[in-house]
């Protein structure tokens, strides 16, 4: 992320970061499930990969600080970029090997900026 050119917005920063986690699991599908069983099967090990993921919403909230952008916006926005890649990992691990976790990251993001863009309630 400290790598992202300036004038991207704080969402295309974080998703800079997850673009590169992509490239590190894209092609271990197999592996992803296997661990995906172990850590479902196991209390613990979930309770770990919870903190794990709130870890590195934190990491990217302070990244973001980092770059000026303001907290309550960091925040929001890792946590946001947080949620657009666990539905593309789960989406990837529960289907084809031929699925392209890029692409399922990028369906992701689509379907918030939708979601948020949506209209509230009065």
């Amino acid at each position: 992320m400290t790598a992202a050119p300036a004038d991207l917005s704080p969402l295309a920063v974080v998703l800079e970061g997850y673009g590169a986690a992509v490239d590190m699991v894209n092609t271990a599908h197999a592996h992803a499930r296997r661990r995906r069983a172990v850590i479902v099967a196991n209390p613990e090990l979930r309770e770990r990969e919870l903190t794990k993921f709130a870890a590195t919403s934190a990491a990217v909230t302070e990244a973001l600080c980092e770059r000026g952008v303001a907290p309550r916006t960091a925040f929001l926005t890792a946590a946001a970029g947080a949620a657009a890649w666990r539905a593309a990992r789960e989406c990837w691990i529960e289907g084809p090997e031929t699925q392209d976790l890029h692409a399922l990251l990028r369906e992701s993001v689509q379907e918030l900026r939708a979601a948020v863009a949506a209209p509230l309630a009065p």
